[in-house]
């Protein structure tokens, strides 16, 4: 049977407010005004799901919005950003999030976060399963960050993925609920790709270097190991391969969401049969895409286009010492 979609994102469903060239003393004073603002869908989920559409793939997004005014804006942008809302699950008791995001002029930014209020985690009673009869892939971002999820739930849904083939992504966050690095140990031997941040991943594993804390993953079950090095590029383990790829050059202008961007085009490489190394290399290059621009998606508008950055841009030349 053909499947619906390419890939299924379970997450977090917000609105993003992203205001340019706001002084670092903003709030000490009484009015700052800023260049240009940029309002969208965000959440590490959706704008996973966002990216991946415009790579090309079909996407569904599961994550909870509710049924208030901001719930309605997020809903628009979700259908804007062509994001399937068959698994969104609207919610009467939710008070919906939003982020404002404050780029200071050096490109810095800081997050003034509302996370909504009533019920507003999704929970494993409230998913439609069915999803997982209609799609190659699921993306769970993030681990951390989804109270009612991280307690098992996330575990349940793998593990079912895992009984009808279909590949399992996930990356993380910073631990939100304070549930502790060895959350997720009864998690990881149903994750085929996992791709947490160098913090995260210390954090986690309780190692520094990233071949301590991918072998540490290996060992836990994870199949593939994706680390994430920010400005350093990034570092792949899985049982037969290891490499890192470096970053490319460009001039960052705002930051926020290139590890989503990552991720998702990660995952685009790897369903259209690229190798490892090319998958982590298209990652790369989509983050780096993202970073020249204001948002935390929308940037990346198909493939060629992240080709045809990576043809027409230099790499960074690091000294790796481990």
């Amino acid at each position: 049977m053909q499947n619906k979609f390419d890939v299924v994102c379970i997450g977090d469903a917000t609105l993003d407010i992203t205001m340019c060239n706001i002084p670092k003393d903003a709030l000490s004073v009484d009015s700052s005004y800023a260049d240009s603002i940029l309002i969208s869908s965000g959440g590490d989920a959706t704008n996973q799901a966002a990216v991946l559409s415009a790579l090309g793939c079909s996407t569904a997004l599961v994550a909870k919005v509710g049924n208030d005014a901001i719930g309605n804006l997020i809903y628009t942008k979700i259908q804007d950003d062509l994001i399937s809302q068959g698994y969104l699950v609207r919610a009467d008791d939710k008070s919906s999030g939003f982020c404002i995001v404050v780029v200071m002029p050096n490109g810095e930014r800081s997050f003034l976060v509302w996370a909504g209020s009533g019920k507003k985690d999704l929970s494993l009673s409230e998913i439609d399963m069915r999803f997982l009869e209609e799609t190659k892939a699921i993306c769970v971002g993030s681990l951390f960050c989804l109270k009612e999820l991280d307690n098992g739930g996330i575990k349940e849904i793998f593990s079912k993925a895992k009984t009808r083939g279909i590949l399992t992504f996930a990356d993380m966050t910073a631990d939100a609920y304070g549930i502790g690095g060895t959350a997720f140990l009864d998690t990881y031997p149903y994750i085929d790709y996992l791709m947490p941040s160098l913090v995260e991943a210390q954090y986690v594993t309780g190692k520094d270097s990233p071949k301590d804390i991918a072998s540490c993953l290996l060992e836990s079950g994870v199949k593939n190991v994706v680390l994430k090095l920010g400005d350093k590029g990034c570092y792949f383990k899985n049982a037969i391969e290891e490499f890192y790829v470096n970053p490319y050059v460009i001039e960052a202008i705002d930051t926020t969401g290139c590890g989503d961007n990552f991720t998702a085009a990660f995952i685009y490489g790897v369903l259209n049969g690229y190798d490892m190394y090319n998958s982590v290399l298209f990652g790369c290059a989509a983050g780096a895409i993202n970073a020249t621009r204001i948002g935390a998606h929308g940037a990346i508008i198909s493939a060629e286009q992240v080709l045809k950055f990576q043809k027409q841009n230099k790499q960074l030349e690091i000294k790796r010492e481990n």
